[in-house]
């Protein structure tokens, strides 16, 4: 069981002549509130065969809070108690295969203001998030291993935040292959990568019947290599890849966020702790972050990523 208390202020006030001073005449947000978790998590586990395993699981949740928007009393919408059940089962045909299937409830809550009213607490909802996925893991040799799964997601009336509020998209649906390895070359060598697609759908009758969703790829990608320098010394490089994709609902002004980005590290074991040196954005790529505030092209913005850059960081064990 868990209780979580939030106590958020937030604010947004414009300046008094360009300078660092609040205009308290300009108030663009201005909100206090409390928001309240409660929850509640149960899992049953049984292996009944050598070749059978399953385990079983629900969790429920409730909110509560209130607080004030630009000086109104709002209270959270009501909720209520929202159920959350998972399965998973598991397969074991041969000692190097394992089939398996699963199922799972998640949820979203509108954010910030969005989740409180000063008017019917029931008129808003969460989405519920149900997804199933099926694969297999195949250890084809003692030092390789392979996963392969196909994965589906619908939600009930899904969210998305831009500039901190909350949107409905409606019903929207999410599937795709999921194919991993994990392969220790040598002793000293271990290689490993990933790659997911992902296809998406808003499924809410009108204007947007069809379209993509907003911001999912439809492809990411991660490979990495470890190299064993010393006993003490480790060297990694990482390959972290992402189609890209629509900024809005409308499938308009086309698509942004593509890139191909390479890091690397030096991790150092002093025995006394850990030093790691790490470089970001090696081949330093031009890549940006954009989002659409009007939801259907016409206020595009870019946030450009960050170029090269390195940090080191220190690890002290005492």
């Amino acid at each position: 069981m868990n209780v979580e208390k939030q106590k958020v202020i937030e604010q947004r006030f414009g300046t008094v002549n360009n300078a660092r001073q609040r205009d308290n005449s300009n108030v663009l947000r201005d909100y206090e509130f409390d928001f309240i978790n409660y929850g509640s998590y149960l899992e049953l586990a049984n292996t009944p065969l050598d070749w059978f395993a399953w385990n079983v699981a629900i969790r429920a949740d409730r909110f509560t809070g209130d607080g004030k928007f630009a000086g109104t009393k709002r209270d959270i919408y009501d909720f209520g108690t929202i159920m959350q059940p998972k399965l998973n089962l598991f397969f074991y045909p041969s000692d190097s295969v394992t089939v398996f299937a699963n199922y799972g409830r998640s949820f979203q809550t509108p954010t910030s203001a969005a989740a409180y009213t000063a008017g019917d607490r029931s008129e808003r909802d969460v989405s519920l998030n149900d997804g199933w996925e099926v694969g297999t893991k195949w250890l084809a040799l003692d030092s390789l291993e392979l996963r392969l799964s196909y994965w589906q997601q619908k939600a009930s009336d899904e969210y998305v935040t831009i500039d901190n509020t909350s949107q409905n998209v409606g019903e929207t649906m999410r599937k795709g292959l999921d194919f991993g390895f994990n392969w220790g070359v040598t002793d000293l060598v271990t290689l490993w990568g990933n790659f997911t697609t992902a296809d998406s759908e808003i499924r809410t009758e009108g204007e947007n019947k069809g379209n993509e969703l907003r911001s999912i790829p439809s492809y990411t990608a991660s490979m990495g290599v470890s190299y064993q320098v010393t006993p003490a010394v480790t060297w990694r490089v990482h390959y972290d890849a992402q189609a890209s994709a629509y900024v809005n609902k409308a499938n308009d002004g086309g698509k942004y966020g593509k890139f191909n980005l390479v890091n690397t590290s030096v991790y150092y074991d002093a025995g006394w702790g850990t030093i790691n040196l790490q470089v970001n954005n090696l081949f330093n790529e031009y890549y940006e972050y954009v989002y659409d505030n009007s939801q259907n092209g016409s206020d595009i913005n870019y946030s450009p990523g960050d170029g090269i850059n390195a940090s080191v960081s220190v690890l002290y064990r005492f």
